[in-house]
């Protein structure tokens, strides 16, 4: 018998500045603690932070995102969380693109802010 693939619940990040200033700094911990919050409150296991520093919404290859993109890809992401769909990026047709990526590879995408789920009833 097979034994099943753990899949993980990702958690995205991202912040345009690379400033070393404490208010960026708080950016990105300030998305991975509601990020985190709202995976343990909604029973999400297995998380796994992926964090891009420095790096404009307009670009789409960026490290962490890339490395999510392929996790999902090899089956080993369930959900994708993000604080608002920005993160993911600026241009809405490449956001489409990404998110219809991730459904197809089945994965589910959140989105705390707006309250965007792929996964919602209609």
């Amino acid at each position: 018998m097979e034994k099943q693939k753990q899949r993980h619940t990702a958690l995205y990040e991202r912040t345009n500045h690379v400033s070393s200033s404490q208010i960026e700094h708080n950016s990105i911990s300030e998305q991975k603690e509601l990020l985190t919050e709202y995976a343990k409150s909604h029973n999400y296991s297995e998380i796994k932070h992926y964090s891009d520093v420095g790096t404009s919404g307009i670009m789409f290859n960026r490290p962490a995102l890339n490395e999510l993109l392929r996790e999902a890809e090899n089956g080993n992401v369930d959900t994708v969380i993000v604080k608002d769909i920005s993160r993911i990026g600026r241009s809405t047709v490449d956001v489409l693109r990404i998110v219809a990526e991730l459904k197809k590879n089945n994965v589910r995408v959140i989105t705390v802010v707006e309250g965007f789920d792929t996964c919602a009833q209609s």
